[in-house]
């Protein structure tokens, strides 16, 4: 038997150390969908979710949907924390899906902690930023918003952007209790790191308040020797020197963008009216859309947005393929799509599936987020 796709999921809710994992195997006469599941590192029951060999097509939407269900629980990938044996063969080197719906809990926790979102600015304010001392630069990290905290009684629990409790990362939880003192990170999670950018509490005393050059130094002072594994800090330019190489070297990686914050500046929750104190130049156009189905026969989904006023059915802005080592979202869940820019009354140039947001409201997924050709030539 040959394993095509493993998603090792794990689960700390509640103080849960608990381990699922399922894969699709090739066998005689078609595919299996089969899984496993128990507290971590210990004797796991094993099961299938296929009496007898069926379609690969079939096999997918059979693991697809399972992994959705577990990760609408509370579980979140953990790549590496199997070491199991399906049908006596070791799971590494087959192809690993990485189940990047991750939400929280059904009951869906509210911390009341919210973080400071950001306006975009075009490239003549983003040179007029670099020019400006005032004015600090960081890269804009391509992941999810996430922050990190650890309260007075130990307790460390992750809160997204909608100020919701969602799983952390076994190596960040790691990584923040070896840290020691109560504390609430704000970053953007990439894969199992949490990328460090502010920090609102700590040992007690609130943050939030103070300049954010002063807190970027604490935070730096804070995560000092507890980076490499699951936490990572993003550093500051402040120079204008240092700004314009950091904006060309962005630029020229192709990444996703670059932030400037003043740096006198205090924090401060949700998205301003206009502008603010922390901005965005986006070197990428990204959206989120609606998965409206998928494509019989193809690994691609059928993506959709509400008009501006979100009032009626999602209108259909074109097909994306999903890469073979992700799962294919079902009809109803939300997509991130990296695209070039869009055709009006058309749809979306060259996208590229980022995978699936668990932080975002369908009535935000509307074509208010897009770049139409005529605005991208003009930029």
């Amino acid at each position: 038997m040959k394993i095509i796709q493993i998603a090792d999921l794990h689960c700390t809710l509640a103080g849960a150390d608990k381990a699922y994992h399922c894969v699709i195997q090739e066998t005689e006469g078609g595919y299996t969908v089969d899984f496993a599941y128990g507290r971590r590192n210990s004797t796991l029951t094993r099961g299938t979710k296929t009496a007898s060999p069926v379609p690969l097509e079939k096999a997918e939407k059979i693991f697809s949907k399972l992994v959705t269900e577990k990760t609408s629980k509370g579980y979140v990938s953990s790549p590496g924390i199997s070491g199991i044996v399906f049908a006596g063969q070791q799971t590494e080197g087959c192809s690993s899906v990485v189940a990047e719906a991750s939400a929280c809990a059904s009951d869906k926790v509210s911390t009341g902690i919210f973080p400071q979102l950001l306006n975009s600015i075009d490239s003549n304010e983003a040179e007029r930023l670099i020019e400006d001392p005032e004015w600090g630069a960081q890269e804009k990290c391509n992941g999810r918003r996430h922050m990190v905290k650890r309260d007075e009684s130990a307790q460390i629990i992750g809160i997204n952007r909608k100020s919701f409790i969602v799983p952390t990362s076994p190596a960040v939880a790691s990584s923040v209790e070896g840290i020691g003192t109560q504390l609430l990170l704000d970053g953007e999670t990439i894969g199992d790191t949490l990328h460090c950018f502010g920090l609102l509490e700590h040992d007690g005393r609130d943050l939030r308040g103070l300049p954010y050059f002063e807190v970027h130094g604490i935070l730096s002072t804070v995560l000092e020797g507890h980076t490499g594994r699951g936490l990572e800090l993003v550093p500051l330019a402040v120079t204008t020197e240092e700004k314009r190489s950091l904006y060309h070297r962005l630029q020229a990686e192709k990444a996703e963008g670059i932030v400037f914050k003043r740096l006198g500046a205090p924090y401060t929750p949700d998205r301003p009216a206009s502008l603010g104190n922390h901005l965005k130049r986006k070197f990428t156009e990204t959206a989120s859309v609606i998965v409206l189905g998928v494509n019989e026969g193809k690994r691609s989904i059928r993506m959709g947005l509400y008009s501006e006023g979100g009032k009626g059915e999602p209108v259909f802005v074109g097909s994306c393929t999903i890469p073979p080592n992700q799962f294919i979202p079902q009809e109803g869940l939300i997509a991130e799509i990296e695209y070039l820019y869009a055709y009006r009354l058309g749809c979306l140039f060259q996208p590229v599936y980022l995978g699936l947001r668990d932080d975002i409201d369908l009535a935000d997924c509307t074509t208010k987020q897009l770049k139409y050709v005529e605005e991208a030539a003009a930029a």
